[in-house]
C-alpha cells in the first residue's frame, strides 16, 4: 500500500483522551511540537472518569485551566460532594466515607478536589491544546512503530478514506490506555492488581424525580451496595441520571437506541428494569458489537469500542 508522504514531528502522542491531550497541552506550553493521533471520531461522547485528586487539578490550575474546569464541574456535582455508601437511594446508609471533599485541603494546596465528568473534561483540554498549537488528528490509527538510534518511524492509518502514511518522530508517548497495543508492540509487561471489576455503565432517565431523594445529602457519589448489585451512582445536579459501574468508553448509541426505565422501589421488580432509586441492578438485555449477553449483575463491557443496537 502507498504510504504517502513522511511528516517530522519532534513528539508523536498516540492517543488523544485525558492523557494524552493533557501531555500535548503540557508540552505545546513548553514549546515542543506535537501530534496527537487517535482512533475515534472525536473527544470521549461516555462520563467515565469522575473524580480528581489535589494534584491534577494543580496541574490544570498550571495551565491556566483550574477556573474552567471548576465552574464546569460546578455544573454537574455539588462544590464540596463526598462518598458516601447506601444501600439505595431510598435506603439506609451504610457508611459516609468523605461527607466533605476538600474538609482540610486548604492547608496542603491553593486548589481543591473535584468531580467532573470526561465528557466534559476532555474537550476543554481540547480546546486549550489545539489553542496552544497542538496538532490532534482524529480517525487516524498507529498501525507500527519502528525505533532506530535517531528516533522512531510510525504508519498512521486514516480510518476514514483508509490511506497510510509515516511519520518521523524523536518521541513517541504511548497514552493509549491500560491495554495499550503500543505497549504490548514494545514488549512492556504490566504488573499489580490488574484487573479490578467486570463493571458496564448505565444511563437512564427516571420517570420519577430523584432530587427528593438526594435532598440534604452534599454527595458527589453515592455507592450502592445490597444482595442485589453493587454499583456507584455519581449525584449530578441535573435531571438525567446514571448508574455506572465502570467505563465502557466511547461507545456509541444509534438514536433510538436509548428507553425510559421506570424507577421503582427495593424489592419492586418488573421485567428488564434497572432499579437505580432501588437495587439498581442492571438486568435486562444489552448488545455490545453484535455479542448479546444477559446482565444478572455487572459483566465486562469495558474498553472503548462502541455499543451497538438497543438496550431492550
Amino acid at each position: 500500500m502507498d504510504r504517502g508522504a513522511s511528516e517530522d514531528v519532534p513528539v508523536l502522542i498516540v492517543a488523544g483522551s485525558l492523557v494524552g491531550l493533557s501531555a500535548a497541552l503540557l508540552l505545546r506550553r513548553h514549546g515542543v511540537g506535537v501530534l496527537a493521533v487517535d482512533r475515534h471520531a472525536g473527544t470521549a461522547i461516555n462520563a467515565r472518569a469522575g473524580h480528581f485528586h489535589l494534584r491534577t487539578v494543580e496541574i490544570l490550575r498550571s495551565a491556566g485551566l483550574e477556573e474552567a474546569v471548576r465552574r464546569t464541574s460546578e455544573e454537574q456535582y455539588p462544590p464540596d460532594g463526598g462518598i458516601s455508601n447506601v444501600e439505595s437511594l431510598a435506603g439506609r446508609e451504610i457508611a459516609n466515607y468523605f461527607p466533605n471533599l476538600n474538609a482540610g485541603v486548604d492547608e496542603f494546596s491553593p486548589t481543591v478536589r473535584l468531580f467532573i465528568n470526561q465528557d466534559a473534561l476532555e474537550p476543554i483540554l481540547r480546546t486549550r491544546a489545539a489553542g496552544l498549537g497542538a496538532r490532534l488528528r482524529y480517525r487516524a490509527e498507529c498501525t507500527s512503530l519502528a525505533q532506530d538510534a535517531d528516533g522512531v518511524t510510525a504508519v498512521i492509518r486514516d480510518l476514514g478514506g483508509g490511506s497510510e502514511s509515516t511519520v518521523r518522530a524523536r518521541y513517541v508517548v504511548a497514552a493509549d490506555g491500560n491495554r495499550s497495543p503500543v505497549r504490548e508492540r514494545l514488549g512492556i509487561g504490566m504488573h499489580g492488581h490488574g484487573l479490578l471489576s467486570h463493571s458496564i455503565t448505565i444511563y437512564f432517565r427516571a420517570l420519577a424525580d430523584l432530587g427528593p431523594l438526594l435532598k440534604g445529602r452534599n454527595q458527589g457519589v453515592h455507592y450502592v451496595t445490597n444482595p442485589l448489585m453493587r454499583g456507584l451512582l455519581p449525584a449530578r445536579q441535573k435531571r438525567q441520571r446514571r448508574l455506572p459501574g465502570g467505563q465502557p468508553g466511547r461507545g456509541h448509541l444509534p438514536p433510538g437506541g436509548r428507553r425510559r426505565l421506570p424507577v421503582r422501589p427495593l424489592g419492586q421488580r418488573g421485567r428488564g428494569d434497572h432499579r437505580a432509586a432501588g437495587a439498581g441492578a442492571a438486568a435486562g438485555r444489552h448488545r455490545r458489537a453484535g455479542h448479546r449477553c444477559r446482565h444478572r449483575q455487572h459483566r465486562d463491557l469495558a474498553g472503548r469500542g462502541e455499543l451497538r443496537g438497543p438496550v431492550r
